[in-house]
C-alpha cells in the first residue's frame, strides 16, 4: 500500500511542476475505487488513505499555487455548478 501512495505522491510532484493556463488551480482527490481490494480495505482505512493523499497533495501543490479541495469543498463546487453528486 505504501508503494502505491509513494507512486501517487511522485505523480503529484511531477504534476505540480507543469505549467497550467488555468486561472484557478484546483485539485480534488475523489473517492478511491476499491472494488479490487476484495474487502481487505475497511471504510476507515479507505477514508484514511484518501485523507493521506489529500495531505500529500496539499503539501506538494500548495507552494505551487494550487488549492487541494476537501471532500466537503469538492461537494460544494459540484453543487454550485449544478452537478448532482449522487449520479
Amino acid at each position: 500500500m505504501r508503494r502505491y501512495v509513494a507512486m501517487i505522491a511522485l505523480t503529484l510532484a511531477v504534476f505540480a511542476t507543469r505549467e497550467t493556463a488555468a486561472a484557478n488551480r484546483l485539485l480534488a482527490i475523489l473517492p478511491l475505487e476499491v472494488s479490487q481490494t476484495a474487502g481487505k480495505l475497511s471504510k476507515e482505512a479507505e477514508s484514511s488513505l484518501e485523507e493521506m493523499l489529500r495531505d500529500i497533495a496539499a503539501n506538494l501543490l500548495t507552494p505551487q499555487g494550487w488549492t487541494v479541495l476537501t471532500g466537503e469543498t469538492t461537494l460544494q463546487v459540484l453543487l454550485d455548478n449544478g452537478v448532482d453528486p449522487a449520479k
